[in-house]
């Protein structure tokens, strides 16, 4: 048995021991599985906020064992420790008795990882001695006779503290469909979080985020030698499916050998990590993120052949019929997916699921991050001119990156990185077809991006658009965008259980989101209070994290809520939970009873936490925002508060707010009611009836994309522009765009010459002068929350 996770090596080792069952298949996304970053910027594998139901729920319906947790959190370690010696006194022969102890306290016993704690699952039995017990680990392949009070005193000293026991009196078989759709499940091809979060917390370490710097880095990855292990959970796969393929030999021992450079890159960025973090040597940062970038790299290689085998496998097992509707490779599609995980936690709830939907009716094939930017060159958006003096040569390397990995289309979710992606693939007419969504639009910054992006747009590009707003919005800018496809995003469609059971508790009122002002949290604030005067039984909770243009700005707005909550008295009915996902984020919509969305951001042009509130049957409060109105229904599953657009800025009345929040929570029967239609709405964004016809549409017949007739590449011409003292190449078509809307003439102001507007580049302060023109621009197009159909007003300044 391979060491990988200490609780799932003693759950297989009980099926191993009581039946010739194959339990291999059950360590399926044990290379991903859960683990924490404490608030000092540890990583961790052992915490509070991990739980175990997913392993246990899946063990009983793999091999019809339930998992009895006799530990409780809620009782003193002696109390613990008293459940855990008459279960053990009076155990059956076929009952496994399961216990977490920490590992430091037992010199006997090797602690190869030296850590202290050091929490870790086992099995114990009784001897025939009173002062001896048998202590079976499978993880470390270790059985012996050891000192009775020795584990006593492991269990007693062990702060964390846990428990389960098993009877295993038949061990059942699991089926293709169990075996099948747990790969399903847990497979992410789209991202290695492990990575991707050591990525991140060792950014934040370099640039001081969230008060942590350089020196906490050794303890920040002290445990990361032990998560690691978990990857040779990808041997186990590796081995179920090679069973039923006989693929030849080496093909198994090539993939294994990548699997031991995945662990060895892992171990040398922490050696790196620690090297950093003790010498202070700023110049170890290059090394460790190209070493870390290595890992990233290995494990999507990995991923791609777990996931060709599983095709392979559930072919071999019963035909194409029996996999699951649309599952990957289905459509004949290859599509790179720039891999990671975005920076902010509401992008990454987004893109798992669309990606995640995705996969399963295409061939993803995921390439990581850094390798986009190290092609661009860092962030080109600093260096535009720069930029567009190389866009030959990083047009080559751009078909020299597609070719490498085997793609011609490809899903940018990089969104300020496609007009140079654009820009590049013009100039060396590199045969590539790019699949990105519009699921912002309307801001000053993201109008810069769409701008940009019309006049090099071509036949093969698919542009999701997830509203009409937005692709209202879209046309608004040009005409370039009428080929755009309409189709929202995707989420889970099972229904989740929210728990809403108590009569008479305290209600909770949800807002989730990114916290500025644009969002309306201190508005809602406001309403709060206003409602829990007259409705004194009820909860805030707000989670997602601050962001703003500036720190100051968003130190700003963090003061402006702090004083409000002192200054209302709402330090014990407000929590601010900061940025949650996972089990955390489905804790709170599970004990909802209302949504809360006051955003008037013009960009908002869909609203992804409304259709997430669909899934947990989560009736909506939300302002009259046209992209909001295409996802819920006023009176039917939601309450719609009205904008007023008077004044130079939106603008809810906090009083209209007050009264329909505290209506809706005075009236259970209606509740309910919306309860239901929330549910009964979610049938729409189901993957199966968004990704089908999507990717039809970004394949085309035959795999051949076929979205913007009349876009194909254009020889360059000469075209004088300010790019410094040089001129620059610009498509023939693209110089169109300067008087094909109105933002044109805005942007035109800030000495963009018709040449770089219509490629969506300029020098770097004519970029940086943006800022400067927010107002022109912003009034140019404007959102408009108001009348349906009118979604912006153009032309107000100019």
């Amino acid at each position: 048995m391979i060491k990988v996770h200490c609780l799932i090596s003693c759950l297989c080792e009980i099926v191993k021991r009581r039946s010739s069952v194959d339990y291999r298949s059950y360590y399926f996304g044990i290379w991903d599985s859960d683990f924490d970053i404490t608030d000092e910027g540890e990583i961790t594998y052992f915490s509070d906020r991990i739980g175990h139901d997913a392993f246990l729920n899946t063990y009983e319906q793999f091999f019809g064992l339930k998992v009895h947790e006799w530990y409780d959190a809620a009782r003193s370690r002696e109390e613990n420790l008293e459940v855990f010696l008459e279960l053990l006194e009076n155990k059956p022969e076929h009952r496994y008795l399961i216990v977490q102890i920490d590992m430091s306290l037992m010199p006997e016993r090797e602690n190869k990882f030296q850590q202290k704690p050091f929490p870790h699952y086992l099995m114990i039995s009784k001897t025939e001695k009173e002062d001896e017990w048998f202590m079976f680990d499978p993880d470390f392949r270790w059985e012996g006779n050891v000192s009775r009070d020795r584990v006593i005193e492991a269990i007693l000293g062990n702060e964390f503290g846990g428990g389960f026991y098993v009877d295993a009196e038949t061990v059942q078989e699991p089926s293709f469909e169990t075996i099948r759709d747990h790969f399903v499940t847990t497979f992410h091809p789209e991202d290695n979080e492990l990575v991707s979060r050591l990525r991140r917390l060792v950014m934040d370490m370099a640039e001081g985020n969230h008060g942590w710097d350089l020196p906490l880095l050794t303890r920040a990855v002290k445990q990361l030698n032990i998560l690691v292990i978990r990857k040779y959970s990808y041997d186990y796969a590796l081995m179920f499916f090679d069973d039923t393929l006989k693929l030849p030999k080496q093909n198994y021992e090539d993939w294994c050998q990548e699997i031991r450079d995945l662990v060895s890159a892992f171990n040398h960025a922490q050696y790196l990590a620690v090297k950093l973090s003790m010498t202070g040597r700023r110049s170890i940062l290059p090394q460790l993120f190209e070493t870390i970038d290595k890992a990233d790299e290995i494990e999507f290689r990995i991923k791609g052949e777990l996931q060709r085998q599983f095709g392979l496998w559930c072919a071999a097992m019963e035909g194409r019929a029996a996999e699951p509707a649309g599952w990957a490779m289905s459509s004949g599609l290859r599509i790179g997916y720039i891999g990671g995980q975005a920076g902010r936690v509401n992008e990454r709830a987004i893109d798992s699921e669309w990606v995640g939907a995705l996969g399963e009716y295409a061939e993803l094939v995921p390439i990581p991050p850094l390798k986009l930017m190290k092609w661009a060159g860092g962030d080109p958006s600093r260096d535009p001119a720069g930029f567009l003096a190389k866009a030959e040569a990083k047009g080559q390397a751009l078909a020299d990156l597609c070719a490498q990995y085997g793609v011609s289309t490809l899903y940018a979710n990089l969104t300020p990185l496609i007009p140079y992606l654009m820009l590049a693939r013009g100039r060396a007419e590199v045969p590539l077809n790019l699949f990105f969504l519009a699921h912002s639009v309307g801001s000053e910054w993201w109008m810069k991006q769409w701008l940009a992006m019309a006049p090099l747009l071509r036949e093969g590009d698919t542009l999701l658009c997830a509203t009409d707003t937005a692709k209202e919005a879209l046309l608004a800018l040009s005409p370039a965008y009428a080929e755009a496809f309409r189709a929202p995003l995707c989420i889970r469609t099972e229904p989740a259980k929210p728990l809403r059971t108590e009569a008479n508790r305290v209600k909770q009122l949800l807002c989730m989101g990114r916290l500025e002002d644009v969002k309306n949290v201190h508005v809602l604030l406001d309403v709060f209070h206003a409602v829990r005067e007259a409705f004194p039984h009820v909860h805030l909770n707000i989670a997602g994290e601050y962001t703003g243009r500036t720190p100051e700005q968003i130190a700003a707005y963090r003061s402006l809520l702090e004083e409000k909550v002192e200054a209302y008295g709402l330090q014990d009915s407000v929590t601010f939970t900061g940025p949650v996902s996972g089990e955390a984020k489905d804790a709170l919509f599970r004990s909802a009873d209302v949504l809360l969305n006051f955003s008037t951001d013009p960009g908002e042009t869909f609203g992804y936490n409304l259709i997430e509130a669909k899934a947990w049957g989560l009736p909506v409060l939300c302002t009259a925002w046209d992209g909001f109105r295409e996802l819920v229904t006023d009176g039917r599953d939601a309450v719609l508060v009205g904008v007023d657009w008077s004044g130079p800025c939106p603008q809810i009345d906090p009083a209209e707010a007050s009264a329909k929040l505290l209506g809706l929570l005075q009236d259970e029967p209606r509740l309910a009611a919306m309860r239901a239609e929330a549910l009964a709405g979610l049938g729409r964004y189901a993957p199966a009836q968004v990704m089908p016809q999507l990717v039809r549409t970004a394949g085309g017949a035959g795999g051949r994309a076929a979205r913007w007739p009349c876009r194909r590449p254009r020889p360059a011409v000469r075209a004088s522009g300010r790019t410094g003292h040089r001129r620059c190449c610009v498509p023939a078509a693209a110089g169109r765009l300067a008087g094909a809307v109105h933002a044109g003439r805005a942007l035109r102001r800030l000495r963009f010459a018709d040449a770089a507007v219509a490629s969506g580049f300029a020098e770097r302060d004519a970029l940086r002068g943006m800022d400067a023109a927010v107002p022109a621009v912003h009034c140019t197009l404007r959102h408009y929350g108001g009348r349906s159909g009118a979604y912006y007003r153009k032309g107000v300044t100019l």
